[in-house]
């Protein structure tokens, strides 16, 4: 545990706590938004991400469930300086983003810096519809999921909530698929365990490139075929081949609807589509922004940091967080360590949160494979002999603990096993 305080102090040495006292948060129907920004950008954020979702719902026939994102915290940050600590890590090294969707166990979380406007709404809008629809087309080929995600991206919501703009062309696409595309059938095949899709190479971005067109064409082109897509994706799904899945669908042989779709991609004619929702709840927020609670927003912001490869600082702020609101901490920490707790230091502290908050069966559920699997590791089987204890499992706990003295284990691990196993005893005593 020593460890763990030294690598904590050391971050809060270079790594100071955001200014949470600044922090202002507001409830809306399907999400919890906060951020150090001005109680008109905060709103300005919620309702963005109302009328998103209120859209999709409305374009896919009222699926979207309210369970669906009931636990999504929204985090705004103000520019890339204060928003840095909170992009991802890979390899070593910040991954540079505008935005992001962090979704794990923990709960679900939606980061913006607003510093980067449209760019960084997006990028959630793209996987904020992988979780609004994961009922609606889970089963459905990644290529029709990706594509239809990097479609819904390009919404726009004017008129007051009453109008949505959607198909605008993405430059980028364009421009990569003027250089290079996937055949159709391959492009079909594509799972989440291709090479394609899990290799950051120029395949990968033609892939979602290639995937909008495909949505876009189906949607846009004339004729319409929005049931003949949906028709191949779920034909693909059941196992059907690209040709007999295409034929079933589009009723046309796959070579003819390659030729199709690469004319609509070579014409880059990609006009977008104007919905009026007049029979619709125009969205709104309602209420102001308030104060935040410091140790709320200082978990919130532990829990994103443990999500993106940042465990040590996270669980520096968990810490931090555990003094004024273990409640929160707790329901953080509720999902298995695996998951959540990646990373030894992070471990351990996220264990120590479960000794503080007296989550004593999650960590016995935790750490017992663990200690099965190395006996050796005397700090683990201390944190679990110490939950064993308070689960009235003193034989458990003694065994784990005379284990230690029995062995080569540091002498302030000796003398903790000792301490437990007075502990012990005395639960033992009539």
């Amino acid at each position: 545990m020593r460890r763990v305080l030294v690598l904590a102090a050391s971050i809060l040495a270079v790594a100071p706590a955001v200014a949470t006292a600044e922090w202002l948060t507001l409830r809306t129907p399907h999400h919890q938004v906060a951020g150090d920004v001005s109680p008109k950008q905060l709103k300005d954020v919620a309702l963005r991400l109302e009328q998103f979702r209120d859209v999709i719902a409305t374009l896919n026939e009222a699926t979207v469930r309210a369970s669906d994102d009931a636990s999504v915290i929204v985090l705004a940050f103000p520019d890339e300086r204060s928003y840095r600590p909170f992009m991802p890590v890979a390899s070593g090294q910040r991954v540079p983003v505008d935005g992001m969707f962090v979704s794990s166990p923990r709960g679900t979380y939606i980061t913006i810096n607003l510093d980067a406007a449209a760019g960084a709404y997006r990028s959630i809008y793209h996987e904020y519809s992988h979780l609004l629809l994961r009922n609606v087309f889970g089963a459905a080929p990644l290529w029709f999921n990706e594509g239809l995600a990097e479609y819904y991206s390009t919404l726009e919501v004017a008129g007051d909530g009453r109008r949505a703009v959607m198909g605008k062309p993405i430059e980028s696409h364009i421009e990569l698929l003027r250089e290079r595309r996937l055949p159709l059938a391959k492009l079909l095949s594509i799972t989440g365990a291709s090479p394609e899709y899990i290799r950051d190479t120029p395949e990968r971005h033609v892939l979602y490139a290639q995937s909008w067109a495909m949505v876009h064409h189906a949607l846009h082109a004339t004729p319409r075929r929005r049931e003949a897509l949906v028709s191949l994706a779920f034909k693909l799904a059941g196992g059907a081949t690209p040709e007999q899945a295409v034929l079933e669908s589009y009723g046309m042989p796959l070579a003819d609807l390659e030729r199709e779709v690469q004319a609509y991609m070579r014409r880059e004619v990609y006009q977008a589509t104007r919905f009026d929702f007049k029979d619709a709840v125009v969205t709104t927020v309602k209420g102001s922004p308030t104060a935040a609670d410091a140790g709320e927003i200082e978990a919130w912001l532990g829990g994103v940091q443990m999500g993106i490869g940042r465990q040590e600082e996270g669980a520096v702020r968990l810490q931090n967080a555990l003094k004024t609101r273990p409640d929160v901490v707790a329901s953080l920490l509720r999902a298995p360590y695996q998951v959540q707790l990646s990373g030894r230091p992070a471990l351990l502290a996220g264990m120590r949160m479960f000794l503080s908050t007296r989550n004593y069966a999650a960590i016995r559920g935790a750490l017992t494979p663990m200690v099965k699997a190395n006996p050796a590791d005397h700090e683990v089987a201390l944190i679990l002999a110490e939950a064993l204890l308070h689960l009235d499992d003193s034989d458990g706990a003694r065994a784990l603990l005379e284990s230690i003295l029995a062995g080569a284990a540091p002498e302030g691990h000796k003398r903790q096993a000792r301490s437990l196993l007075t502990q012990a005893g005395d639960r033992r005593t009539p």
